[in-house]
Formats: C-alpha cells, structure tokens, sequence
C-alpha cells in the first residue's frame, strides 16, 4: 500500500472507533434478533427446500457432464456444490441452534 493508503485507512479506523466510544450504544450486538428472523426464515426455508434441491439437482447433472467430458475439476467442484447445496442447510441450522 502506499502511504497515502496507509494514512486514509488508519484514519478510517480511528473515526470508526471514535464512534463506538462517542456512542457506545451502536458498538453493542442485540440478542433479540426478532428483527432478521423472518429473513432467517426464508432463508431457511428456501435452501431446506425445492430452492435447494434445485441447486443439488443442477450441479449433480454439471458434475456428470463434467464427468462425462473428463474433466475432473468441474466434476469436483459441481460434486461439492451439490452436496453443500444438499447437507450444509442442516449442518449449519443445527450448529447454530447449539450455539444458542
């Protein structure tokens, strides 16, 4: 970086932390979270469901066409994305519900 970089940035820091100590009030985390939970809702209801499975289903035909075509990293990568798109929902819905 150059200085001048280096001079905006650490001035942007500063400011930033300025503000959390001027109002200490925005620098707090809520623990409620009534206000994103339909979102989180949706979300999760979009992914668990036909959302989800469509993604599964399209990188599972991409990872045999893929296949197919010999090559391997489109095979792999489309083969993750559609295990991801298939178990990670419910991987990180339960890993966050032990963490509440």
């Amino acid at each position: 970086m150059t200085k001048s970089t280096d001079v905006t940035f650490s001035l942007f820091l500063f400011l930033t932390f300025s503000a959390f100590v001027l109002f200490p009030d925005f620098s707090f985390a809520g623990t409620g979270g009534e206000e994103l939970q339909s979102i989180y809702d949706k979300t999760v209801a979009i992914a668990q469901g036909y959302g989800g499975k469509t993604v599964a289903v399209i990188s599972f035909i991409l990872a045999l066409v893929g296949a197919i075509r010999g090559n391997l990293m489109a095979f792999g990568s489309a083969f993750g994305v559609g295990v991801v798109a298939g178990v990670g929902p419910q991987l990180v819905t339960s890993g966050i519900s032990a963490l509440i």
